[in-house]
């Protein structure tokens, strides 16, 4: 085809010579428009890509110092529910702590503080006397003020251990008041050794910053910088909780493109880095390519147009001159073409044609020079037969591409297809073929298209299936809802927990489904202000399953926040505690029950005893009365009759005790047949007749036990609990003196202390 027209006639030099640069413009833009184009869109998906990753590698790491945090408060649970704590027996917690610190290699120290913030027992030792803590005492008052464990942070230096260290406090409540806070110090290169788990790349650096923006944690020189504060980039950039990859400097005063992820449990940071230059190199030297290409290809166009115009103004009487610009401006535009071929060599993916003759015969008559990259093949190879490109479908795959070609073919519309392809030196890669076809005159179909290279999408995508999957084996139910609190997914074991099935739950608030009425609506109104305030909530409800069932429920929902920093979603994790519930309601009545008799036992009552003096030194004109009672001759029932008989007797008194008492009143066994109770309101006068009428009550009703009546007498010593009382065991001690007068008495008797 003869690409140059004859020369024109003179009236038309000037058309023809413009017309001739703007042919060649709009052939040459809109080919760098869409060179450009295809350009942002792979350094775009280049950038995602490395964002994702690094993204994903933060939160998993995040989830494991988490994981190694929560771990160690279990154990300084474990540790602050000793019995030594209740009765501040501190030479049993020390021997208790020393064990600790022990077997868990990663405490440094045990410390021990009172409400007031000084220490009492420091490196698992006491102290001769308290003395103020010097390390993060502001910690300490907030955990006494909160009752909720806190990570104080991490310190450069232990007063102790003179290294760095990562200090936990914990509440130890006794009753309804914090009576300590004990303290942890840990060894910080836990949280460093939590890298050792990830596969990070050798050029990249991880780091955990700690809620005052100081480092807890590195994957390299982690003893360097320890303790050391965040670059202020990096500070600024957590401090305004924005997400997405940003540039910052590191420690060592690199810029790296950076993500972090931080803990809603905690308030810690998880930091990965990547050396700008190893991300930034390849797009600039794509970007340098692809500008001197078009500058190149811009200047080779319009010259030559310049050139013919000229030739033809100056030799349009002369066809013989004109001829031979017309072949040297042939030549010129073949060089055209090869520079427009190596501009598509840099396009990333191959754009090609294919073409499927009525005889089957199939070929590819244009591929650029990314054929090598993306089949490692020359395009002389696929020229004329195309099987030694489709030889490369993997063979799974294979029987679909195939069957994708033909529909477009027979429907005439656009390709659009992924598949596999196994190459020699690659391995396993994915692709995707676009492409448009069109019928030609001899019945042939021609696709025009493009194919690129799509394995670190699916890859991408494979990991997402993979945290689906992941959610759907947890144990615990997890579901996902709308800002609305609308349910948008569920995993199996929600289903499990509230008898409701994924498609029945399904654009539902949880409350229209399991809501019991146990909870006070403030309840509801605390959390959602919580909520809604972007903070994460965490607490334990009554619910109700879809057969009406109930059960308890620990309930953790973490809010979403999307690119604006506005909440788009809620994350709520469920488990089922109902029998944990079970065991602490049986052992708190172990704890606090005389299994004998039913009654409260003695530490019971005396930490009852100890509430009604607080109550008669707080408020005035109160009164109350304590009553300390012994069955008479209790020992010969035992020596008579055994010990069964005895413990029947027991029963039997304690039955017709309890008969007499009010609501507010409180009666316990505090020894082998000695009882004690307490009148909360009651003067002496009302005392004494509450003692007769159970004095003669018991004298008049003997146990009758399998076949066997034994009579019963009790003696009672009554004594009144006085705002002068230094603490509840004077109160009982006068009573126990009055009981001791009436036995003196001659037993069966009732009497007043003085």
């Amino acid at each position: 085809m003869n690409l140059f027209p004859p020369a024109p006639l003179p009236g038309h030099d000037r058309g023809i010579g413009l017309a001739l640069a703007g042919l060649v413009l709009v052939a040459i833009v809109p080919l760098l428009v869409f060179g450009s184009g295809v350009a942002w869109l792979i350094i775009d998906q280049e950038r995602n890509a490395v964002a994702s990753e690094l993204a994903g590698t933060a939160s998993a790491l995040r989830v494991a110092v988490d994981r190694e945090l929560v771990s160690q408060f279990k154990a300084m649970e474990v540790l602050a529910d000793d019995v030594s704590l209740d009765t501040g027996n501190l030479a049993a917690f020390r021997e208790r702590a020393r064990r600790a610190v022990a077997a868990n290699g990663e405490w440094f120290n045990v410390a021990l503080v009172d409400p007031r913030s000084h220490a009492i027992v420091a490196g698992a030792q006491p102290l001769p006397r308290p003395a103020p803590i010097t390390l993060s005492p502001e910690a300490a008052d907030a955990v006494a003020r909160t009752r909720k464990p806190l990570i104080a942070g991490v310190f450069a230096s232990g007063p102790i251990t003179k290294k760095p260290v990562i200090l936990l406090m914990s509440p130890v409540v006794r009753g309804n008041e914090v009576r300590y806070v004990l303290a942890v110090a840990m060894n910080p290169q836990s949280v460093s050794d939590v890298f050792r788990g990830q596969l990070l790349a050798a050029s990249w650096t991880g780091a955990v910053v700690d809620s005052h923006m100081l480092l807890a944690g590195r994957s390299r020189d982690a003893a360097r910088f320890i303790g050391v504060r965040a670059t202020s980039s990096l500070a600024e950039r957590i401090a305004s909780a924005e997400s997405g990859m940003f540039t910052a400097l590191n420690q060592e005063g690199d810029a790296v493109h950076t993500v972090f992820s931080r803990s809603p449990v905690t308030g810690w940071s998880v930091v990965i880095g990547v050396p700008a230059t190893e991300v930034e190199a390849p797009i600039q030297r794509m970007l340098l390519q692809l500008a001197g290409a078009g500058a190149a290809l811009i200047a080779l166009a319009l010259i030559p147009a310049a050139l013919i115009g000229k030739g033809i103004v100056q030799h349009r009487n002369k066809y013989e001159a004109a001829e031979k610009v017309v072949r040297e401006n042939e030549t010129k535009y073949r060089l055209l073409y090869a520079l427009l071929a190596n501009l598509t060599a840099q396009v990333p993916g191959v754009i090609f044609q294919f073409r499927r003759f009525p005889d089957g015969r199939i070929c590819v008559p244009y591929a650029s020079k990314g054929l090598r990259e993306m089949y490692e093949l020359e395009p002389e190879q696929v020229r004329e037969d195309a099987a030694p490109a489709l030889g490369l479908t993997h063979p799974e795959d294979y029987d679909g591409f195939m069957e994708s070609m033909q529909v477009s073919a027979r429907t005439l519309l656009p390709w659009h297809h992924e598949y596999r392809v196994v190459l020699p030196k690659q391995g396993l890669r994915w692709r995707l073929g676009e492409a448009q076809p069109e019928r030609l005159a001899d019945g042939s179909i021609l696709w025009h298209g493009l194919i690129t290279d799509i394995t670190e999408r699916k890859a991408a995508e494979a990991r997402d299936h993979l945290l689906v999957s992941a959610l759907e084996a947890v144990g615990d139910g997890v579901v996902i809802t709308d800002a609305q609190a609308r349910i948008e997914w569920a995993n199996k074991a929600f289903e499990t927990l509230t008898g409701y099935m994924r498609e029945e739950a399904v654009g539902r608030r949880p409350a229209e489904l399991v809501k019991s009425g146990m909870q006070e609506p403030s309840f509801y109104e605390a959390m959602w202000h919580t909520l809604r305030g972007g903070a994460h909530w965490r607490g334990e409800l009554v619910n109700k399953r879809k057969d009406g069932s109930l059960y308890h429920e620990e309930l953790s929902i973490a809010p979403v926040k999307d690119a604006s920093g506005a909440v788009s979603h809620f994350v709520g994790v469920k488990q089922d505690i109902s029998k944990r519930k079970r065991m602490e309601a049986e052992l708190h009545e172990m704890a606090t029950t005389d299994i004998l008799t039913g009654l409260p036992n003695r530490r019971h009552f005396m930490a009852r005893l100890e509430e009604e003096l607080a109550r008669v030194l707080r408020l005035e004109h109160q009164r109350a009365a304590v009553l300390m009672l012994d069955l008479d001759h209790f020992k010969q029932v035992n020596d008579s009759y055994g010990h069964v008989t005895g413990d029947g007797v027991l029963r039997h008194f304690a039955a017709l005790m309890r008969e007499g008492l009010r609501k507010i009143d409180t009666g316990g066994r505090v020894g082998g047949e000695e009882f004690a109770i307490i009148l909360p309101g009651a003067d002496m006068d009302a005392a004494r007749a509450f003692a007769e009428r159970l004095r003669r009550k018991v004298a008049q009703t003997p146990a009758a036990l399998e076949g066997v009546t034994i009579p019963m007498t009790v003696s009672i010593g009554i004594a009144a609990i006085d705002a002068a009382d230094a603490s509840p065991d004077a109160a009982l001690i006068r009573a126990d003196d009055a009981l001791y007068r009436a036995k003196e008495g001659g037993r069966n008797r009732v009497e007043v202390a003085a």
